[in-house]
């Protein structure tokens, strides 16, 4: 990048200009004229010392090695719009913004204050680091491959977040299938035994420790400038799961409710496959695939969901409880329809 030495170049042909601007409107030129042509030298060295426009020198060599790395092409293209190059090797940033930290210590320390009400809170934090460590590694493991190198930093943090989803949702799936061993469907709206209420609590509490773990990235990476969405739903869902962890109420509808996970694997899979540049076998039996996975475990699962807690007040403790639960499924389930409507055939689910 020759950018800095051009900027000099500039310098001096307008200094040169300014200089001759007697003999230049002596030639017939207009005032405006030469206001035009000095205005122009002094914004392409201004924009060159500031290095937000670029001269590029570039050697062409025969055999077949790159001068030039797509981490070097992809770094020019980011100081051309004005950003700072990431220098990444996991996406993810090793020192937290202010705001991050921020959010960590209000979450711990909140966490902290919670246990004292069920030593399975402390499942929160827990399941919030597990995560962060999850997400490390496989940002750490994927650096191995070429696609993941050519991936801008937003999209290797996205790449990690996708990865990080799966193995919470397929995790949670093989939790929740023992709880529905141990404890039949059918009867999941009557009060459970003790055992049974703890495993659906410590359920809901790790279930919160992923979502405040996907906020945190979320605000580290600044995610949330490209999908307001999804900062929205994970907000919402640390706050709910969180209130029926701490307050025990209904645990156990709320983890019938994970099981919309299933979607999720099928959906991030397909995404991070579309990301690796892979080709998809099968196209329209993986797109058929993933709209019945989503009306099954996800459409009809939470619209099933929502009457049941509209209809049946008598299963909260208090008409506080039941409003804010009716006005969550309704809003999961506006949420649903949205995505359904509007692209049946291809969903794309924050």
């Amino acid at each position: 990048d020759i950018g800095e030495d051009y900027a000099v170049t500039l310098r001096r042909w307008r200094l040169a200009w300014e200089a001759k601007k007697n003999e230049i409107l002596q030639l017939g030129y207009s005032e405006k004229f030469w206001r035009k042509y000095r205005f122009y030298f002094v914004y392409c060295e201004g924009g060159f010392d500031a290095k937000y426009i670029h001269t590029y020198q570039v050697t062409w060599i025969k055999d077949g090695e790159f001068t030039l790395s797509d981490q070097d092409l992809r770094r020019a293209l980011q100081m051309s719009k004005g950003e700072v190059p990431d220098k990444k090797s996991a996406g993810y940033s090793i020192h937290p913004s202010m705001a991050t930290q921020f959010l960590i210590c209000l979450y711990f320390f909140l966490a902290g204050m919670a246990v004292a009400k069920s030593p399975v809170l402390w499942l929160s934090p827990t399941i919030s680091f597990a995560s962060a460590g999850t997400y490390l590694l496989v940002s750490l493991l994927s650096a191995a491959f070429p696609f993941y190198k050519r991936m801008s930093g937003l999209e290797s943090s996205m790449w990690s977040i996708y990865a990080t989803h799966i193995v919470y949702s397929i995790t949670t799936l093989c939790f929740l299938g023992m709880y529905m061993v141990m404890y039949p469907l059918h009867g999941a709206i009557d009060a459970p035994s003790e055992s049974l209420a703890t495993f659906a609590r410590s359920l809901i509490a790790g279930s919160a420790g992923f979502f405040g773990f996907l906020l945190m990235v979320e605000v580290n990476c600044k995610l949330y400038t490209k999908s307001h969405w999804a900062f929205a739903n994970h907000t919402l869902m640390l706050i709910l799961f969180s209130a029926a962890a701490y307050k025990d109420i209904n645990t156990h509808l709320m983890c019938v409710g994970l099981l919309s996970e299933a979607h999720s694997i099928i959906h991030y899979l397909f995404k991070m496959l579309t990301m690796a540049g892979s080709r998809i076998p099968g196209a329209r039996i993986s797109k058929s695939l993933e709209l019945t996975v989503f009306i099954c475990f996800k459409l009809l699962l939470h619209f099933a969901l929502g009457i049941l807690v509209v209809c049946k007040p008598s299963l909260f403790p208090n008409a506080a409880s039941h409003a804010i639960a009716s006005a969550g499924m309704l809003y999961v389930n506006g949420l649903n329809m949205k995505h359904a409507v509007a692209s049946p055939t291809k969903l794309h689910i924050e």
